[in-house]
């Protein structure tokens, strides 16, 4: 298993860089996706032209599992693929929809 993740991080106004994060803890309710097509779309350009503290632009994610914590595992998500799309923007903390896709 992966300890750390690398991603494209927005460092300042039409700057990024890959910045090395740590795994965060999974919450028994929660867990971590494994990110394979992130999304920025046409309105995050006005995003990406100010000068905004550093985060990590994407709001459309899709995804597989790869960590689940035991409370959310019994809703028999271990083994399937996600659309995660973020409610809040830019990341907002808690603001989170998620559409679950079965495939087989």
């Amino acid at each position: 298993m992966f300890e750390h993740v690398l991603a494209a991080t927005t460092i300042g106004a039409l700057k990024t860089e890959v910045r090395e994060y740590s795994f965060a803890a999974v919450p028994p309710d929660g867990g971590i996706l494994r990110v394979e097509a992130p999304g920025v779309s046409g309105s995050d350009w006005k995003a990406y032209q100010a000068d905004r503290p550093v985060r990590i632009m994407c709001r459309e994610i899709v995804g597989r599992i790869y960590r689940i914590g035991p409370t959310a595992a019994r809703f028999g998500l271990a083994n399937v693929d996600l659309a995660v799309q973020s409610a809040g923007g830019q990341g907002a903390p808690g603001a989170v929809h998620v559409t679950v896709l079965l495939w087989s």
